[in-house]
């Protein structure tokens, strides 16, 4: 082989390096940026959701203790800190205001009575018909003891929860 063939080969080389590089930054590049974007997408998503969950008035109560009420704070992140929350458990006592309103279990999430849930979801006694005296494996709720709420008890996913509330996740 001559001279000029070799240095063609070598150029053909080094484009095809240069090339590659381009293609593999540009990919990395292209993958962290996308996986902040969709990030910060849902953070704006569960913002959102909490502001229409808080304009509607809907509370959960919670307790410190409690693993599934640890998971429901971790599925909104930062934006848990703005929802209408009341803690259950004080010094190691269930507080007057969740015992006054009935609330034995927590999570538990409660929607003005007035919210459409109803067609969402089973009423718990529905449920245990439906699910013939066994665990109900289906979202349901009760009126509250002064029938002004309607309590969901246990974690409830962000989908669900924005299908219930009528609030939009998006």
């Amino acid at each position: 082989m001559g001279d000029g063939c070799q240095a063609k080969m070598k150029k053909e080389t080094v484009y095809l390096i240069v090339i590659i590089l381009t293609v593999m930054i540009g990919g990395t590049i292209f993958y962290f940026g996308g996986k902040e974007s969709i990030r910060l997408k849902k953070e704006s998503f569960r913002e959102n959701l909490v502001d229409c969950l808080t304009a509607k008035n809907i509370k959960i109560y919670i307790s410190t203790d409690c693993p599934p009420c640890q998971r429901q704070r971790e599925i909104f992140g930062n934006s848990f800190s703005k929802i209408n929350y009341i803690e259950c458990l004080e010094e190691k006592t269930w507080s007057k205001i969740c015992l006054g309103k009935g609330i034995n279990t927590v999570p538990t999430w409660s929607f003005p009575i007035n919210l459409e849930i109803e067609e969402k979801l089973l009423s718990c006694i529905e449920c245990i018909e439906k699910s013939e005296g066994t665990t109900c494996k289906d979202y349901c709720y009760e009126v509250s003891q002064d029938r002004q709420a309607l309590y969901v008890t246990g974690f409830v996913e962000l989908e669900k929860l924005s299908e219930v509330s009528g609030c939009p996740l998006e």
